[in-house]
């Protein structure tokens, strides 16, 4: 993974304010939530910017196991637009966004997770920040809801957290559960095919678009709950989530060659590691306060996702 991903398109975001968007949701094996999200989708305010003309459902399960909720949305049950059924069989978020991408046929997309529930102002808000910012891709706020309640000191912790900023901030950063993206601007494949099973895909898409100097705006209206199990809130959990997070960032690193001198990177990346193992050990030690470890744990974990990173040892996270 050391090849730099090809640039984007030089010409500018059209001036014309956004006619048409199609809203893309990538899932795989989480019917109930699916239904969730589109039940949501269906009671928000309709946007004034721009006219939700589409909606992309991609199945990341060969099976097909979403059909019969889409079905249940694109017939007796009411929805703003159709629903457009594809089964993306390649395992791996990044094809299963570029499928929703080749399939919209407008000149936005906006994508929201399977395990998301948006606002009643998400759609709507993502618009305004894009053609009132003159952006080629807006995010907004992910606050979690939990499902059962989180082990004590998680939420006080903030490992669970995504950074926010003040409204209408331009920002060098993408998250793909809640965005809206102008698609002249994005690279072909729009994501990263390398980072389809350990994620990151956003983040380095981020990173191009801030690169060729397409502005990225922040939404605090727009906002999209994510729903979080149980199960992923195990120790054993939230290690792999970090650790992938730790490894997906290195490999962002390379891929965009963030380091110009030869063999400059690993050095930073090995160095900036320890520090991570060595305070998140510290932080980690029986008796601090419980917020506390779990910040430890944070750390400590996406150091050890630098390092596998950095050992070139292969990590799936997505579509095991």
């Amino acid at each position: 993974m050391t090849s730099v991903p090809p640039p984007l398109s030089p010409h500018p975001v059209s001036a014309q304010l956004p006619a048409e968007v199609t809203v893309c949701v990538v899932t795989r094996n989480r019917p109930a939530g699916l239904g969730r999200l589109l039940r949501a989708l269906a009671g928000i305010d309709p946007p004034t910017d721009l006219r939700w003309t589409a909606t992309v459902v991609v199945d990341n399960d060969p099976a097909g196991s979403a059909a019969a909720v889409v079905d249940e949305f694109n017939g007796a049950t009411p929805f703003p637009t159709p629903i457009d059924y594809v089964v993306e069989p390649e395992p791996g978020v990044s094809h299963g966004r570029n499928a929703a991408v080749r399939r919209a046929a407008t000149p936005w997309v906006a994508f929201i997770d399977d395990d998301m529930e948006p606002s009643t102002s998400w759609l709507a808000g993502l618009a305004r920040g894009v053609t009132a910012h003159g952006a080629g891709a807006a995010i907004g706020p992910v606050p979690i809801r939990f499902e059962s309640p989180p082990p004590d000191g998680l939420v006080e912790s903030g490992a669970l957290d995504f950074p926010q900023w003040a409204d209408g901030e331009l920002i060098d950063t993408v998250r793909t559960g809640n965005v809206i993206l102008a698609v002249e601007r994005l690279p072909e494949p729009p994501f990263e095919v390398r980072l389809a099973r350990c994620g990151g895909e956003d983040h380095l898409l981020g990173r191009q678009l801030h690169a060729a100097g397409v502005p990225v705006v922040y939404v605090a209206d727009a906002v999209a709950w994510e729903w979080t199990p149980g199960e992923r809130l195990s120790a054993a959990a939230l290690r792999r989530r970090q650790t992938r997070i730790g490894y997906a960032f290195v490999i962002v690193e390379r891929l965009t060659r963030r380091w110009p001198t030869p063999g400059l990177g690993p050095v930073v990346v090995a160095g900036r590691a320890a520090t991570r193992l060595a305070v998140g050990a510290a932080l980690s030690a029986p008796g601090l306060p419980a917020a506390r470890r779990w910040r430890g744990h944070q750390l400590l974990w996406f150091g050890v996702g630098e390092l596998r990173a950095l050992a070139g040892r292969p990590f799936r996270y997505y579509g095991s």
